[in-house]
């Protein structure tokens, strides 16, 4: 039981982080120019495509982490689902 709490934790951290980095990469790419040869313009230490390609990865670890939250707490959605609805 303690090391499911632990995973838990674990995994809040980890969508916590790559959230925070999904957002702060999106905001990135959304002030960056665009247009011809705008991939190698330097946005906060780093290029344009670079933006991109960590933006698009990190989404995707996010996704996983969320699909593995939403895995390992079922019970507890189901829980909160029913009781919400019955009121």
């Amino acid at each position: 039981m303690k090391a499911i709490l632990r995973l838990r934790q674990i995994i809040v951290i980890l969508l916590l982080i790559t959230g925070l980095i999904t957002v702060i990469s999106g905001i990135a790419l959304f002030l960056a120019p665009s247009g011809p040869g705008s991939n190698e313009r330097i946005i906060l230490g780093l290029r344009k495509y670079k933006w991109t390609n960590l933006h698009t990865y990190i989404s995707f670890v996010t996704t996983g982490l969320a699909i593995m939250h939403i895995s390992i707490n079922w019970r507890a959605l189901k829980y909160y689902l029913t009781h919400i609805t019955k009121e």
